[in-house]
């Protein structure tokens, strides 16, 4: 069961096995990886440029050059669990969040957009994730129109003072 991965995962690494195991959908040999490499710590990198594009504070395109260099695109699939989380916390759902070491930076995420926006980014963020794989594809482009959506989400409607 669900023991038995944590309980092997202690012994395999020194990080905190139950935060990894939920990090890797609880697949311990993924949450092993993820204990051996720095993505652990680069969600925080990346879930703080999220929130500084939408603050006006990081320009979409260099972003987005930062992250195609990633060449397992990493910073794309996790802003898309980062954008599912923060629909979970506008839902009223802090139990089943995914990054959940990142809390504090998913509640500021979930007030910053409607739920309708979250979704849309959301779908946005698996179908650039699926593309993202094929060969072939710009990837940087791809990344570039995800996050020029990402800041400018929920604009259209505001209206102009």
């Amino acid at each position: 069961g669900g023991d038995s991965g944590r309980i092997w995962l202690e012994s395999q690494v020194a990080g905190d096995a139950p935060l990894l195991l939920r990090l890797a959908d609880g697949a311990p040999l993924r949450a092993r990886d993820l204990a051996n490499g720095d993505t652990v710590t680069q969600r925080r990198v990346w879930v703080g440029q999220l929130i500084d594009l939408r603050r006006g504070r990081a320009d979409p395109l260099r972003v987005a050059a930062e992250w195609s260099g990633d060449e397992t695109l990493r910073p794309l699939e996790w802003a898309g669990s980062f954008i599912a989380d923060a629909l979970r916390l506008q839902c009223g759902d802090s139990e089943s969040l995914k990054n959940i070491d990142l809390l504090d930076n998913l509640r500021v995420m979930a007030e910053m957009l409607s739920a309708s926006d979250m979704h849309a980014l959301l779908e946005s963020a698996w179908h650039n994730q699926r593309l993202a794989r094929q060969p072939g594809v710009n990837r940087q482009l791809l990344l570039e129109e995800l996050l020029i959506d990402w800041t400018r989400a929920g604009t259209a409607r505001r209206v102009q003072a």
